[in-house]
């Protein structure tokens, strides 16, 4: 299974829970988790996999696979 952690109000796509789990058919991108979760990219705002940060150019086609961990933080706005 691919761990899914949210962070921040992106936990509403999942009621609340910060964990989730996707069968790693299901899931074979970053992009292909949002679409399950119907998140929008533009309120993402850094992306993990195993705990590394992923360039964010192409953070949404990175591939992952079985075992992984993948951190969604959301936008955060302040100044």
């Amino acid at each position: 299974m691919i761990e899914i952690k949210l962070f921040g109000s992106l936990k509403k796509y999942v009621c609340g829970e910060k964990r989730v789990e996707l069968a790693p058919d299901d899931a074979k991108c970053v992009n292909d988790v949002l679409l399950i979760l119907q998140i929008t990219k533009g309120e993402v705002g850094q992306i993990l996999i195993n705990g590394t940060p992923v360039n964010s150019s192409r953070a949404f086609n990175d591939s992952i696979t079985n075992d992984d961990v993948v951190d969604l933080y959301p936008i955060s706005a302040g100044g």
